[in-house]
């Protein structure tokens, strides 16, 4: 039988959606467990003989019936936690296709996360985030890295240097798996952008390069930003209500810390095309 999907796109993150939001209970535990799921979500994900994207989004209702909830599947058919970027494709995809409120409640994983929507440009606040301090990792190329972990829901190692793309790639994956994080983890790198302008570091404005847990290297992570944005504050290096710039590869996240301490991510999100497979 034929399955429906939509291809969305957010800040170059991009994920097949699968809308299963009036599936009952039985139908989603017999889809959704088992090998045979697991290899949907790698085949579909591939991007030489499958519709290619980072993820696959599974959008249903929670068990109670009262928020619509998001499952999220890596392009390697693991389970994911949290995905802020997926999220705001399916809330797009809400307004689109449910005409659900402009502001409305999302659960993902064990979190409630409101979500306001303008357009194509959907606000998140989410709640919850753990700083747990710095970690030094040595690679094995035997240099030394002191990192900052953050759980969102998922973990997060923030890094605060300058790297390359082709260095992501190369050792993106020793730092994901290394022994520290029995879970493997999602690895930020954060530097402040230079102001050409002013000839100085703008405070309010970083680049960003990713590893994202279970994918490798994305162009960019709305999880990863609200943790880099929860470090930011937890380090004193922004204050409450002081909107940063994060520059991924694929585009842009303004994020702030609101006066109850809820990290605030705003981005834009688009449908790229739907069809059947």
């Amino acid at each position: 039988m034929a399955e429906n999907f939509y291809k969305y796109e957010s800040l170059g993150n991009d994920f097949i959606l699968i809308d299963y939001f009036y599936k009952d209970a039985d139908f989603l535990k017999e889809k959704l467990n088992g090998p045979i799921w697991k290899n949907f979500v790698i085949d579909s994900c591939n991007r030489h003989f499958g519709i290619g994207a980072d993820g696959v989004l599974v959008l249903k209702k929670d068990i109670s019936g009262n928020y619509p909830e998001l499952l999220i599947f890596n392009s390697d058919g693991s389970q994911a936690e949290t995905c802020l970027n997926g999220l705001r494709c399916a809330a797009l995809h809400l307004r689109e296709y449910h005409d659900i409120n402009k502001i409305f409640t999302f659960k993902m994983g064990k979190k409630l996360i409101n979500c306001t929507i303008n357009k194509n440009i959907i606000t998140t606040k989410i709640s919850g985030l753990v700083y747990s301090g710095s970690k030094q990792i040595t690679l094995n190329n035997k240099s030394e890295f002191h990192g900052h972990v953050v759980n969102v829901g998922n973990p997060h190692f923030i890094i605060t240097k300058k790297v390359t793309p082709d260095w992501v790639e190369k050792y993106g994956k020793f730092i994901e798996s290394h022994e520290l994080f029995l879970n493997k983890t999602n690895v930020e790198f954060v530097w402040l952008n230079f102001d050409l302008n002013k000839n100085t570091k703008s405070i309010s404005n970083y680049n960003v390069l990713v590893y994202e847990r279970g994918v490798g290297p994305t162009l960019s992570c709305g999880s990863g930003a609200s943790a880099i944005c929860w470090f930011l504050y937890k380090t004193r290096k922004i204050v409450t209500s002081q909107k940063i710039t994060l520059n991924f590869l694929g585009g842009y996240i303004i994020c702030w810390i609101d006066k109850n301490e809820f990290v605030n991510l705003q981005a834009k999100a688009r449908l790229v095309f739907k069809g059947q497979i």
